[in-house]
């Protein structure tokens, strides 16, 4: 599939997955030594950190010397860590020695997993402890496990338990699985816990409730005026899905009974309490794609106080309860948002049902809620409170109770393009040419001047903003046509490591900058750089680089079109599947990564 751009700065750098022109490559020996330099380049080792050699053993060993007393420890680049027993039952069985400590670990695209052999144990990898502190980045976790209850409920948290503060960073949580009471597949956030996490990924993770994350940190400390809380930006929650309950990507829970609800919040010490409205959570520039719920909330489920900002919710689904993009029972603001083509039979996109013992509210404004599947957009419990319009919102029906009088449209189609890559950390839907959402929000509103979009692009563009979570760069009359299909596609001189390809170039209005890879009907996400000279007889030679477990290709592409393509090279980087941008989900046993390698080549 061809695809287009307009660059601005001028520069090499074919983008929107593109694979063009590769003449010649080098021989297979000489490929191979500098694709490893490459790998090396793009995940430097933190200095004063020497890597833990790479196994288990060693793994264990490096993080129990540090849990209590703190410390730093950085992973082998490209190591897999595979777990296969148990080294403590605090709060259910744990890999790692409980972090009572401050506690880093720097994973170089490191993966830590829990083996998948018969008899393997259930185990997850950490559990933050009351005065702990884990900063966690660049690592993929995966098949991290945690059993029903047996007896005393225990937590969940297939990889993470946190009880005080964890802060999360470029970290992929890959097929964790927690069937613990209180839910949370990749990362349960409980009692006084901080959570933050940043520029991640949660794929395949299954929990009863909570399929990626489930904050139910409802409590206050007792000598501090702060609060258990949970911060999410720039993170892809991607096929998840629950057992049992509700929330198939990130669940917010709600007051419990006991304790009491924090009364005087300056007296310290106190006694333990609870913040009013339960789990607070700030979820800002993230996408929920294809997670499921049993019950309700297909992307999110909110028992407690919310805000959502920024955000794609899509091709998200719910059970009996509703929502399949948002359910709300808490008290929720949704602000510049997409929330499009979800499916349930009450409120397909957003479900607001008043159960609270307190007020509960549903607030949105600036937000787009759209093509709902099997159900009205919006559901809201008859003769109870309303769905409240802050202004300038878009339901393509009538369902969300939008008034006119606050700007907003109603039975309006926003014309949006489909989930994609179009710039930032994470995937969004584009506004079409035309689209009656652009320029309509005037620049005096709060919320529109200053502000950025989804993929960080500044806010407003034109003459005044977008209605959603994308914002058209041009302002006016987006690049919205797109190119020709490439046509008469030919496969030649295909051998073991290679095969060239040939075909008829698309055309378009503008200009076609790169094609589209697609594997098994899944697309691989490629970036290509090419020397400014003019290519020698026989094209240029080609180097392929790819990352290791958990990285991306952005990582290697400043060392792709910098070093490499300035030397002469024609640089293809790729993400394998379920990174960065290609599709699908990846599979540590890797037949199709090992032949996507080899077609690369």
């Amino acid at each position: 599939m061809a695809s287009k751009t307009t660059s601005a700065d001028g520069s090499r750098r074919s983008l929107a997955s593109s694979f063009l022109r590769i003449k010649k490559t080098a021989t297979i020996g000489v490929l191979g030594c500098l694709v490893a330099l490459a790998s090396v380049i793009a995940t430097p080792v933190v200095a004063g950190a020497a890597p833990v050699p790479c196994n288990a053993a060693a793994l264990v060993t490096a993080i129990a010397a540090v849990a209590a007393s703190g410390g730093t420890v950085t992973l082998t680049s490209g190591c897999t860590y595979t777990m296969t027993t148990v080294d403590n039952t605090a709060d259910g069985p744990n890999a790692f020695a409980d972090i009572t400590g401050s506690v880093t670990i720097v994973g170089n695209g490191a993966t830590i997993t829990r083996s998948t052999a018969g008899g393997t144990p259930d185990f997850r990898f950490f559990i933050v402890d009351n005065s702990g502190t884990l900063d966690i980045s660049n690592v993929t976790l995966s098949h991290g496990s945690t059993p029903a209850a047996s007896g005393t409920p225990n937590h969940g948290g297939a990889a993470i338990l946190n009880r005080n503060v964890l802060n999360v960073s470029g970290v992929t949580f890959l097929d964790n699985n927690s069937q613990a009471s209180t839910g949370g597949g990749a990362i349960d956030n409980h009692d006084t816990g901080v959570l933050t996490v940043t520029n991640s990924t949660f794929s395949g993770n299954i929990a009863l409730q909570g399929g990626a994350i489930e904050d139910e940190a409802t409590l206050c400390h007792t000598t501090t005026p702060d609060c258990g809380r949970a911060i999410v930006t720039n993170s892809t929650f991607t096929n998840n899905s629950t057992t049992s309950f509700g929330g198939g990507g990130f669940e917010s829970q709600l007051d419990a009974a006991s304790p009491a609800v924090c009364v005087d919040q300056t007296t310290f010490p106190r006694a333990s309490c609870q913040q009013a409205g339960g789990a607070h959570d700030t979820l800002t520039g993230n996408t929920f794609s294809g997670n499921t719920a049993i019950t309700e909330g297909g992307g999110i489920a909110n028992f407690g106080t919310m805000t959502v900002s920024n955000s794609t919710l899509y091709n998200n689904s719910a059970g009996s309860g509703g929502g399949g993009g948002v359910q709300n029972t808490g008290s929720i603001s949704i602000v510049q948002s997409t929330i499009a083509a979800n499916s349930s039979a009450f409120g397909a996109n957003l479900h607001y049902f008043n159960g609270q013992p307190t007020a509960s509210v549903t607030a949105l404004a600036m937000t787009i809620v759209t093509a709902g599947v099997t159900g009205a957009n919006c559901s809201a419990p008859t003769g109870g409170p309303v769905i409240v319009d802050n202004g300038y919102n878009l339901d393509s029906g009538t369902s969300c109770g939008f008034s006119t009088s606050n700007h907003s449209l109603n039975s309006t189609d926003p014309m949006l393009g489909p989930l994609a890559s179009n710039g930032g950390p994470t995937q969004t839907m584009a506004l079409m040419s035309g689209s009656p959402a652009i320029n309509v929000i005037p620049t005096s509103f709060a919320g529109c001047n200053g502000s950025t979009d989804q993929r960080g692009v500044s806010r407003p563009q034109g003459a005044g903003c977008d209605i959603g979570a994308f914002e058209t760069d041009n302002g006016t009359t987006p690049d919205s046509t797109p190119p020709s299909v490439p046509t008469n596609l030919m496969a030649s001189t295909t051998n073991k490591p290679s095969v060239v390809l040939t075909w008829s170039a698309s055309t378009d209005n503008l200009a076609v900058t790169g094609y589209t890879i697609y594997r098994d009907g899944v697309q691989i996400a490629t970036s290509f750089y090419e020397p400014v000279t003019a290519p020698p007889v026989g094209g240029w030679p080609a180097i392929v680089m790819f990352h290791g477990l958990g990285g991306t290709r952005a990582s290697m592409n400043t060392i792709a079109e910098l070093t490499f393509a300035n030397e002469g090279y024609a640089v293809l980087t790729f993400d394998f599947r379920g990174h960065g941008e290609s599709g699908g989900v990846f599979d540590l046993d890797g037949p199709r990564e090992v032949q996507d390698v080899k077609e690369m080549l």
